[in-house]
C-alpha cells in the first residue's frame, strides 16, 4: 500500500536540552494582600466576597529559583532555536511539601537575560497558559514574566485557579550559584471562567490584589538534563 512521504513533517522536530540547577530553600519574601476564592472557606469567612476580599498571608517559609539552561536543536541541521532562553521560576511556599500539598506563589521567567537587562524597571506580569503552578516552554514573543498562586494546603476544593496580571521589578538576577535574585511584584486577581461568561466582577470566583518581595541565593541543588 502506498503512503506518502514524510520527510517534510520532520524537518524541524526540536529537542529540549536543558540543565536545571534548584536552590535548596532560603532566603526571605512575602505575599499578601486582599484575596477572594468561592469554595476556600478560609477565604470565605465574616462574609468575604469578590466585592471585599479577605486578607490573606503567604507567609512562606521556603523560597527557591530553579535556573534552567535550555536550547532547541534541529536533529537534521543542528540549528539552536534562539526562541529558547535562560529561564528561571522562583517559587514561595508555605513550606518545604510538593506543590500539590501546600501553598505558593510563583514567577516563571522566560527569559532572564533580557530581564536583567531591564532590572530596576518595571515589567508586565502575565498569567500561565495552563491550570497550574508550571507554565510550558515559551512560545514566540512570550510574555517574559508569569505569575501564578496554589493553595492546595488550605483550599483544595476552591472553586477556580485564578490568573495573576500586574507587574515585577527586579533588582537583582543572577543565574549562577551563589548569585542573588532580589525584586518585587503587585498583582491583581482574576476569576478566568467569569470574564469569559461575562460575569460582573462582584459575582466572579476569585478576585483581590497581592504585593510581595522576594531576596534569596541560588545554591547549588540537584542538576537535571532533559528530555
Amino acid at each position: 500500500m502506498y503512503r506518502p512521504a514524510r520527510k517534510h513533517l520532520l524537518r524541524w522536530v526540536p529537542l529540549a536540552l536543558a540543565v536545571w540547577t534548584g536552590c535548596e530553600g532560603g532566603g526571605v519574601g512575602a505575599v499578601s494582600g486582599q484575596l477572594y476564592l468561592r469554595g476556600c472557606p478560609l477565604l470565605e469567612r465574616d462574609g468575604a466576597s469578590a466585592k471585599a476580599p479577605a486578607w490573606f498571608d503567604l507567609e512562606p517559609a521556603h523560597m527557591t529559583a530553579d535556573t534552567i539552561r535550555s536550547a532547541a536543536i534541529s536533529p537534521s541541521s543542528d540549528v539552536v532555536d534562539a526562541r529558547i532562553r535562560h529561564r528561571m521560576i522562583i517559587r514561595l511556599q508555605r513550606s518545604s511539601h510538593r506543590a500539590e500539598l501546600t501553598d505558593g506563589f510563583s514567577l516563571f521567567l522566560t527569559d532572564v537575560d533580557a530581564l536583567r537587562a531591564a532590572a530596576g524597571r518595571p515589567v508586565e506580569v502575565s498569567a500561565p497558559s495552563l491550570d497550574g503552578p508550571y507554565a510550558p516552554l515559551p512560545a514566540a514573543n512570550a510574555p517574559m514574566v508569569r505569575a501564578a498562586i496554589w493553595l492546595n494546603g488550605s483550599c483544595p476544593m476552591a472553586h477556580v485557579r485564578p490568573l495573576l496580571r500586574g507587574t515585577a521589578l527586579f533588582r537583582e538576577l543572577g543565574f549562577e550559584p551563589g548569585q542573588m535574585v532580589e525584586g518585587e511584584f503587585a498583582v491583581a486577581v482574576e476569576d478566568p471562567r467569569g470574564e469569559r461568561q461575562g460575569l460582573d466582577p462582584d459575582a466572579r470566583a476569585a478576585a483581590g490584589a497581592l504585593s510581595g518581595f522576594f531576596q534569596l541565593t541560588i545554591r547549588r541543588g540537584r542538576s537535571v538534563t532533559f528530555p
